[in-house]
């Protein structure tokens, strides 16, 4: 089944983790540049770094799988975390790993198996904090050496092919080059609200909501049956959802 990630070790990573990264130099080149370190960012990092591609992994947050620290607003993976299994004594341990890793929707992919969410959770939907653990494990574990505080300002195409990106790093701004460039960077900060006549100012952003969410109690949101054929008229309110109590309408 391969090597084995213990509970211990999963609470002993940070003293384990290897020094990080320089920050990337300007002018510097690489066969692959992965922007985001998080789920996506990290198992590309991994298969880069296996078949020998060079690449640099970065990050604009101060560690990985930051969009976890904030979202779901529950808290609550609705990604299973199965750990505990009937008798399988029929498969081989090959098969019984295989059977494992079908039921573990958190975990990502290595030849060694680990580290595995397991180690992290016991919970069938584990808590998102647990996942932000697993992955600066998993991080350290493979020395996929992401580098934090490296923000991607821009990416355009190069004279003469590839990419040239420009960075925001903690020493400064950096152009690094790249024959390919891995966009793993999940949800933006901010939804661009352009030339919109209702403007997103009059929401409350996923991200923003509050914990308690006793305090939408007996409020309305704004709809209109006319929406589909005319999204910039919403004067019609409906008592279906609780997300906001004074959407101006717009004529």
């Amino acid at each position: 089944m391969g090597s084995t990630w213990s509970a211990a070790e999963a609470t002993a990573e940070d003293a384990e983790a290897p020094a990080r990264p320089p920050p990337l130099k300007d002018g510097a080149s690489y066969e692959c540049l992965v922007i985001g370190a998080g789920p996506a960012g990290l198992q590309a990092a991994y298969f880069l770094r296996k078949f020998g591609v060079t690449y640099a992994l970065v990050e604009a947050a101060h560690g990985p799988g930051s969009f976890f620290e904030t979202y779901p607003r529950g808290r609550r993976l609705i990604s299973i975390n199965k750990t505990h299994f009937p008798d399988l004594g029929a498969l081989s341990p090959e098969e019984r790993a295989e059977f494992a890793l079908r039921h573990d929707w958190n975990s990502l992919l290595s030849d060694e198996r680990a580290p595995l969410m397991g180690a992290f959770s016991a919970a069938y939907y584990p808590h998102a904090d647990d996942l932000v653990r697993y992955l600066a494990a998993y991080a350290d574990a493979h020395r996929l050496e992401p580098r934090y505080g490296h923000r991607a300002t821009r990416v355009e195409a190069a004279a003469g092919g590839g990419f040239s990106a420009a960075l925001e790093t903690p020493d400064g701004p950096a152009t690094v080059r790249a024959t390919l460039v891995f966009v793993a960077a999940g949800l933006g900060a901010a939804a661009p609200v352009g030339d919109w006549r209702w403007r997103a100012a009059a929401t409350v952003d996923y991200g923003d909501l509050p914990d308690d969410l006793s305090v939408f109690a007996g409020n309305r949101t704004e709809s209109d049956r006319r929406f589909r054929g005319n999204p910039l008229r919403i004067p019609q309110k409906s008592r279906s959802a609780v997300a906001s109590n004074s959407f101006p309408a717009v004529s």
